[in-house]
């Protein structure tokens, strides 16, 4: 089964791709690689797939949201302000091109 294939079967299905290969016992990266193009996905594999979306055991596997109270998220973003502050960019100053170069010797020591 190669990638259109693969999209097309899974299109009404809403569940993560490594949700539907540990459901289908499918090994880890081969649906995700057959669905890059970078596999032919194997038959034996695609028969599994097709079964899986037939009797849609998808159903139940989308992933979970987690829900942040406005408590949590206040403290999220203070923090996130404490951390921008902390946060300097120092520019570094060049030196004057028109000096000589003990004099550019001596200001890279200071600076």
């Amino acid at each position: 089964m190669n990638s259109s294939e693969i999209k097309e079967l899974l299109k009404g299905v809403v569940a993560p791709i490594r949700a539907i290969e540990r459901k289908t016992g499918i090994p880890t990266n081969v649906l995700q690689q057959s669905l890059k193009g970078h596999r032919e996905l194997p038959k034996e594999w695609a028969i599994r797939l097709r079964t899986f979306v037939d009797k849609k055991e998808y159903v139940g596997l989308r992933r979970k949201k987690r829900l942040v109270d406005e408590k949590e998220q206040a403290v999220f973003e203070e923090k996130k302000d404490k951390t921008e502050k902390k946060v300097k960019v120092e520019e570094k100053a060049e030196p004057p091109k028109s000096l000589t170069k003990s004099e550019m010797l001596r200001w890279h020591r200071e600076h």
